[in-house]
């Protein structure tokens, strides 16, 4: 009998022998349950971030996300670090949630800022104005057309005529 130590894998071969491994037996139900969990918290992530954006969309349209200089949205993401902490020692769900929201509260920020840093932000709309695009109207938004000027020619039919004098009407 010999009494050879064996040598160890390297992390090679490690990989090969799981590799192989799981494609002769399938996923496990560890893995299957990981990929649920991770689903789940993908899931949960991207509601918290989607129901947060169309918060701070709407508050921004509507009243202005900056009040007494201070970045509304930068108070939530500081908000969201706070309570990711705070909250994860006995609420992990509800950290992940806070952190989720705080997260995407500082993106808010940060592609609020620098575009009007880098000149995004001239002509900007001011508050109640309207670019005439409404996502939650069903009626379609009024275009101003400013048909080309054109002299009367010898070709130009009288339909026509009638149809530049009725879009040039529009622009009064």
């Amino acid at each position: 009998m010999s009494d050879e130590v064996a040598k160890p894998k390297s992390w090679v071969q490690e990989f090969v022998t799981r590799a192989q491994g799981h494609a002769a037996v399938g996923p496990s139900e560890r893995t299957l349950q990981a990929y649920a969990r991770e689903a789940g918290s993908t899931l949960g992530e991207y509601a918290t971030s989607g129901l947060l954006g169309l918060l701070l969309g709407a508050a921004h349209a509507k009243v202005g996300l900056d009040k007494a200089g201070v970045p509304i949205d930068g108070v939530l993401a500081a908000a969201g670090a706070i309570g990711a902490v705070a909250l994860s020692g006995h609420y992990p769900r509800a950290a992940a949630c806070a952190r989720a929201g705080g997260s995407f509260a500082l993106g808010f920020l940060a592609a609020r800022k620098s575009y009007s840093f880098f000149g995004g932000g001239q002509g900007q709309l001011q508050q109640g104005e309207s670019n005439g695009v409404s996502l939650l109207s069903d009626s379609p938004p009024v275009r101003r057309i400013s048909a080309p000027v054109r002299t009367k020619s010898a070709t130009a039919s009288t339909a026509e005529d009638r149809i530049l004098k009725a879009a040039a009407s529009l622009g009064d």
